[in-house]
């Protein structure tokens, strides 16, 4: 059984599960934002029913984006909130072997591919609110 390698992967899906969106002033101002990507939660080693040369693995997270405007007292006031969970779903070769090693190593490629999903959910869920301009980081 060899180790599993990122190039082994396939994505099969890409899911946001919840979208809650939240707007608290409705005002027009200048602004900051911060993204927290959160953690990223990897599941992996069921087979397809299907297909038992397949198995699969999950990841998982629930990043946030929040926009801060200035108050009168010249604190941050939290303006709008929007969480997107996600769920990744990548099929793999049963014949690889998913270790610790190989979680720790891909690290940057499931953050990678956390933030490229937000990006394109996060964009069409704000697209008909009156933040649709915001230029969203990849």
């Amino acid at each position: 059984m060899s180790e599993l390698k990122i190039e082994d992967l396939q994505l099969v899906e890409s899911a946001a599960f919840k979208i809650q969106f939240d707007q608290k002033i409705k005002s027009p101002g200048k602004g900051k934002t911060k993204i927290d990507f959160g953690e990223i939660e990897i599941e992996a080693g069921g087979m397809l029913t299907n297909n038992n040369d397949l198995s699969m693995m999950f990841v998982n997270s629930t990043p946030v984006l929040v926009g801060l405007t200035e108050g009168e007292g010249g604190e941050e006031v939290e303006n709008f909130r929007l969480e997107i969970e996600i769920r990744l779903a990548f099929s793999y070769k049963t014949s690889s072997k998913v270790t610790q090693e190989f979680i720790e190593r891909s690290q940057w490629f499931f953050s990678a591919q956390i933030r490229t999903f937000f990006k394109i959910f996060a964009d069409n869920a704000l697209r008909y609110t009156t933040i649709k301009e915001l230029k969203i980081p990849y």
